[in-house]
């Protein structure tokens, strides 16, 4: 009977791709140009490569009516509750998501009639920060020791021949691994790889850290200028001297000078929301963050400031760090 069911939804012919179903008798559907692989559409379930950008479209079935509530939509997923829409956008090359109510147009304007920054996370803007807010957690003693093996596994695949003779490469990675428990940060273990590679006497040899887009500073170890020592009691790592630099300059100026920062006695808690303790230190918790801006979550000093009030606080600290 399911023939005899059926209903002729009052869009024209088209090449489409996801369908979502909301409330209401409101569908979602998204179009692409025509031409092209008509299999493109469907980019949920095809190549990350074949992903093709179209329109997401809004149909009202009791009055027919077809309303375009944006371009350039790769993805669109809706919440089990039919009340939230999580759109994935290209976005002049660059993938970006941002959520909205589930079938309303973004809007383009705010409420006292200003122009909406895109790049705000928020609600106007629908943007989702997902630097902000999803943190994946490495084992960094482990990922070294893997980068160590793995490292000196390809000197020895590529090195050419007549460096070899005479040397025996094992013997030199026994010798030099056990450093792998001093190594504290990325830089300190391409000083490891950079002295096993010196034992080799062929120019031209070392170790750098992997390319990463984003600019100078991407992928180095953060700073924030200050010197820490463990707080069991306190449950953190207490700040026992902070750099003071130039406050007006941000060239200058250290991270924990801005506004709402920690101060000397302050005792911070996580970074990222990833919780310190004795063996994850503030080094530790900001490897690869330099350049970028980090949360700290902190306890103040007892009858001391620090922003967070009492029962402590959480602040936007500068930039992972200087070099």
């Amino acid at each position: 009977g399911l023939a005899r069911r059926t209903y002729a939804v009052p869009v024209p012919a088209r090449r489409m791709g996801q369908l979502e179903v909301l409330y209401d008798d409101v569908l979602l559907y998204t179009a692409f140009p025509d031409g092209g692989d008509p299999t493109a559409g469907a980019a949920a379930e095809t190549d990350a490569e074949a992903e093709e950008a179209g329109a997401l479209i809004r149909v009202d079935l009791a009055s027919g009516r077809s309303t375009t509530l944006m371009e350039g939509v790769v993805e669109v997923a809706v919440s089990a509750d039919a009340g939230t829409m999580c759109v994935l956008l290209d976005e002049g090359g660059e993938r970006v998501l941002r959520a909205f109510e589930a079938g309303a147009k973004p809007p383009d304007e705010d409420e006292d009639e200003g122009e909406i920054d895109p790049d705000r996370p928020g609600d106007l803007s629908g943007l989702v920060d997902l630097d902000g807010r999803v943190v994946l957690e490495v084992d960094l003693r482990r990922e070294w020791a893997q980068m160590f093996h793995e490292a000196w596994a390809a000197t020895e695949a590529k090195v050419h021949p007549s460096v070899l003779e005479g040397v025996d490469m094992a013997a030199i990675r026994e010798a030099y691994s056990p450093l792998l428990g001093r190594v504290n940060c990325l830089h300190e273990l391409l000083d490891l790889l950079g002295e096993m590679q010196a034992e080799l006497g062929a120019s031209h040899a070392g170790a750098a850290p992997a390319e990463e887009e984003g600019g100078d500073g991407d992928g180095m170890q953060g700073f924030l200028g200050a010197e820490t020592e463990w707080d069991a009691g306190a449950g953190g790592w207490r700040l026992t001297r902070c750099l003071r630099g130039l406050p007006w300059d941000e060239r200058f100026a250290p991270p924990l000078a801005r506004a709402g920062a920690p101060v000397e006695g302050d005792v911070l808690t996580a970074v990222n929301g990833r919780r310190l303790s004795a063996s994850l230190p503030p080094e530790r918790a900001l490897s690869g963050l330099a350049g970028r801006e980090v949360q700290l979550s902190f306890r103040p000093q007892s009858g001391g400031g620090g922003g967070g009030g009492a029962g402590g606080g959480s602040r936007k600290g500068g930039g992972g760090g200087g070099g």
